[in-house]
Order: C-alpha cells, then structure tokens, then sequence
C-alpha cells in the first residue's frame, strides 16, 4: 500500500522536525526563550 507508505513520512517529516527539532533542538524556541530570559535578567550571555 504506497498511500500509508506515504501518509506516514509525509505526516511525520512536515510535523515532527518543524515543532521538534525547533523546540527540542533548542534552536529557534530554545534560543528565543534563553535569550529574553537572559535579556530581562540583564544578563547577556552567548
């Protein structure tokens, strides 16, 4: 069956990587929040 093959990856693929490598990684969610915790701390580390 090529339409569950393809359901699960493309379900997956747009889902999992955008909100959880984003938040997870720390890379956009992670380095937004550290930032303006940081900044309203007045503390300004990198």
């Amino acid at each position: 069956m090529p339409t569950a093959s393809l359901y699960s990856p493309k379900v997956r693929l747009p889902v999992q990587p955008p909100e959880g490598r984003d938040c997870s990684g720390s890379l956009r969610c992670g380095e937004l929040e550290r930032d303006a915790n940081l900044f309203k701390k007045g503390e300004k580390r990198n």
